[in-house]
């Protein structure tokens, strides 16, 4: 539990910091989609290289299990591997194609699809939750 509460106020503290490194560079780091890049490229060519790259890094370290989460849930590899490359193949195009696309339009589509999708979950989880109570209630065990 300490571990845990300390791990939060660290992660706090350097959000904290960093939020008031860009404030610091506010009229420059926000011409770029990426500021953060920016500020790491202020401090040194090598740090911004170094942190493309472990950016890129963790892009790719998502991406890759995200893939093959959805391709599991249509195709199941050992019964059609074939179907199943495929479908990872045409995955892996899609996903090329849209991380063509500038970052701030990817920002600008997929942000509020991801906020009103958890608004709709939210919606669901309690009305779940309602229709659980009023079941309960009555007698009603499912």
């Amino acid at each position: 539990m300490l571990g845990g509460a300390l791990g939060g106020a660290a992660l706090g503290v350097c959000a904290l910091l960093l939020n008031l490194a860009l404030l610091s560079v506010f009229g420059e780091a926000v011409q770029y989609e990426v500021p953060v890049l920016f500020l790491a490229q202020q401090i040194s060519p090598v740090v911004g290289l170094l942190f493309a790259v472990i950016l890129l890094a963790e892009i790719y370290n998502t991406a890759v299990p995200m893939v093959w989460t959805v391709a599991n849930q249509f195709v199941d590899e050992k019964q059609d591997k074939r179907k199943y490359q495929f479908l990872i193949a045409l995955l892996c195009a899609v996903i090329f194609m849209g991380g063509q696309l500038p970052f701030g339009m990817l920002v600008n589509l997929i942000y509020p699809f991801v906020g009103y999708f958890g608004a709709l979950f939210i919606v669901v989880v309690i009305v779940q939750m309602i229709r659980w109570r009023i079941d309960r209630a009555r007698g009603i065990t499912r």
